[in-house]
C-alpha cells in the first residue's frame, strides 16, 4: 500500500505518516524543509517501509503539478491514499503579527487552493488508475463559527471551503475513489503548545473528553478511514468542543443499524455500526439506504464524557 501525506514533516502530518508506516504502508513525505523531511523519512525507514521525500510549496500551482508526477513515479506508478494535511502556519512566531490580508491570503493559497488543486489532480489520476482514496483535513470550528478572533475567521473561511469542496468531490469521484474529510478540534501542535494556560484550560473544559487532542488521535482517525472497508464518510467535525458528525457511505451494515433502531433497539446493542456505536447517538435516520450513499446526522449523547 502506498500513501502520500502532505505537510508530513511535523505535527499531525508526521503522526499520520508514522502511523501509516507502522501499519505497513509506504509513505511519501512532503514538506518544504529538507532536514525535517529527511528526519521523518528516516523514522519511516526504520519501521521497514519506503519513504521517498519530495519538497514542494503547495502555494505554487506549478510545484503542485510537479508533485503529482514525482509522487506517482516515486511510488511505482500507483498511489492508494493521498492525504492533504499541509497548512500554512499563521499562528506562531512572526507570522502571527502579519497584516490580516497577508495571513488570509497565505491560508487561502495553501490550505484552500493547495488542497483543492491537489485533490482535483489526484482524483483524476486515481480515476485513471482504477481507484484510490483522498483524505482532506478541515477544522471542527469552520462550520460553526465557534472562534470569533481574526485567526478564527480566516481559518473558518479556508477550512469551510475544504469541507464543502470535499463533499462535492466525494460525489463526483464515487464510487471508484473515496473522499473523506477529518476536522480535528483542539490539538496540541506547535500552536497548542504555546497558548496561555487560561485559554488552554478553557478549551480543555469545553472538550467532551476533557482534554486536548494529540496528533496521534488524528492519525487514528485517518487509519480508520484508510481501511479497505467499503465505507465513504465525510466527517464534518471530529474532536474539539463540537458534537456533530455527518456521514454518508456505502456500508451494508448500516442498513441493519437503521432497521434495528427503527424497531426500538438501543444503539449500544448494534456492533455492526462499529466506531459510531461507542461515541454517537443518532439524531435522524429518515428513510436511509446506506448502500446508495445517502446522508445521516449523529450527535454525541448528552452524558458522553
Amino acid at each position: 500500500m502506498t500513501a502520500v501525506v502532505t505537510g508530513s514533516t511535523s505535527g499531525i502530518g508526521r503522526a499520520i505518516a508514522l502511523s501509516l508506516a507502522r501499519e505497513g504502508w509506504d509513505v511519501l513525505v512532503q514538506g518544504r524543509n529538507v532536514e525535517t523531511a529527511a528526519a521523518v523519512a528516516g523514522e519511516i525507514a526504520r519501521l521497514g517501509r519506503r519513504a521517498p521525500v519530495i519538497l514542494a510549496d503547495l502555494a505554487d500551482p506549478v510545484q503542485i503539478e510537479r508533485l503529482m508526477d514525482d509522487a506517482w513515479a516515486a511510488l511505482g506508478g500507483y498511489v492508494d491514499l493521498w492525504i492533504n494535511n499541509a497548512g500554512a502556519d499563521v499562528l506562531t512566531g512572526s507570522a502571527l503579527h502579519r497584516p490580516f490580508a497577508e495571513r488570509l491570503q497565505r491560508l487561502l493559497d495553501v490550505d484552500l487552493r493547495g488542497t483543492l488543486l491537489c485533490s482535483h489532480l489526484v482524483g483524476q489520476r486515481m480515476l485513471a488508475q482504477g481507484g484510490g482514496q483522498i483524505i482532506n483535513v478541515g477544522w471542527d470550528q469552520a462550520l460553526t463559527g465557534g472562534v470569533g478572533t481574526e485567526s478564527g475567521q480566516i481559518f473558518a473561511a479556508a477550512k469551510a471551503g475544504v469541507t464543502g469542496f470535499s463533499k462535492a468531490l466525494a460525489r463526483g469521484l464515487a464510487p471508484s475513489v473515496r473522499v473523506n474529510v477529518i476536522a480535528p478540534g483542539w490539538i496540541e501542535t506547535a500552536w497548542g503548545e504555546t497558548v496561555n494556560r487560561e485559554l488552554y484550560e478553557r478549551l480543555r473544559r469545553q472538550t467532551p473528553l476533557q482534554r486536548w487532542g494529540t496528533p496521534d488521535d488524528v492519525a487514528a482517525a485517518v487509519l480508520y478511514l484508510a481501511s479497505p472497508a467499503d465505507l465513504m464518510a465525510v466527517i464534518r467535525e471530529l474532536g474539539g468542543e463540537s458534537r456533530h458528525l455527518m456521514v454518508f457511505g456505502h456500508n451494508p451494515g448500516m442498513n441493519e443499524c437503521a432497521n434495528r433502531l427503527s424497531a426500538g433497539d438501543h444503539i449500544d446493542n448494534l456492533p455492526t455500526c462499529g466506531v459510531f456505536t461507542a461515541q454517537f447517538d443518532i439524531r435522524s435516520w429518515g428513510d436511509l439506504d446506506w448502500n446508495s450513499g445517502q446522508e445521516a446526522e449523529f450527535d454525541y449523547p448528552k452524558n458522553h464524557p
